[in-house]
């Protein structure tokens, strides 16, 4: 063998430096989501939850109120229409019918038991009024338009009966 006087190379094990510390990057936190409705089964073999349905009972109020109100129209309708107002308005037509047929006194009936039944309708004096001056009948005729002038305050009754007052000037009646 062959022996060398030269220095023998220590071998120690080379460490490698520590690499530098690297930022730590944490990602932005995120807004919050919704929250997930989970459609998953609990158990796998039952069926999937079915979605809520909030519309459902949105339209049963809403087809309520419309029933409701038809309702409330219908019976405001029908009082108007089977009340004193309603067959006060009846018996007026029937007034008119008669006065176009030539039948006078009936329809002088008519129009006394409309104002009976609603004393509220200037125009029922009116006709009536009208109708008793057509036939020369000024005194009633004033007598109609007082009562209407006292019962509904129309300006149009109070025209009337400044118009068809009887005065010695004022003998003759005219719808003008």
């Amino acid at each position: 063998p062959v022996v060398t006087n030269a220095p023998v190379a220590a071998t120690t094990p080379v460490v490698p430096a520590e690499p530098a510390a690297q930022p730590v990057i944490q990602p932005a936190p995120a807004a919050p989501a919704a929250p997930v409705v989970n459609t998953a089964p609990a158990d796998p073999g039952a069926a999937p939850q079915k979605k809520s349905k909030i519309w459902i009972p949105i339209v049963i109020a809403a087809a309520s109120l419309v029933v409701i109100g038809l309702l409330v129209w219908g019976i405001v309708a029908g009082v108007r229409k089977f009340g004193p107002q309603g067959q006060a308005e009846s018996l007026v037509a029937k007034a008119e019918e008669c006065v176009k047929a030539g039948d006078y006194d009936e329809a002088e009936n008519y129009y006394a038991d409309a104002i009976k039944l609603y004393s509220g309708d200037p125009q029922v004096y009116k006709h009536y009024a009208e109708l008793l001056l057509d036939r020369g009948d000024e005194q009633k005729a004033e007598e109609v338009l007082k009562e209407g002038i006292e019962k509904t305050d129309a300006r149009s009754l109070k025209r009337l009966l400044e118009r068809v007052q009887i005065t010695p000037s004022n003998l003759l009646w005219s719808r003008t």
